[in-house]
């Protein structure tokens, strides 16, 4: 599927986005603690910080077994799923 343009308007998790269309977009190879765990509000604010109010591209992957849209999100060049891999909320095992 090609991208598409929308506004982030509200950042729902430290995963999780909606934007100006009204879609949910959860993001693809991210994974972070639950708002309200530890660790959770700051991943949050992480998304928050580089999302919230800005015009987003986004590639939609797949719809998960949960029905929920999952996909690669851009800020400009910036990929927010990289980038927040970047900071330790990435799909890789913990040792």
């Amino acid at each position: 599927m090609a991208k598409q343009l929308a506004i982030c308007t509200r950042v729902i998790a430290g995963d999780a986005l909606e934007t100006s269309t009204g879609l949910v977009i959860h993001l693809a190879r991210v994974i972070v603690p639950k708002v309200g765990a530890p660790g959770g509000s700051l991943a949050k604010d992480r998304l928050t910080a580089k999302t919230n109010g800005q015009i987003i591209s986004y590639e939609v992957l797949e719809n998960d077994d949960f029905g929920r849209c999952v996909a690669e999100v851009w800020v400009g060049r910036l990929n927010v799923n990289d980038w927040m891999g970047s900071l330790g909320y990435d799909e890789s095992p913990r040792v």
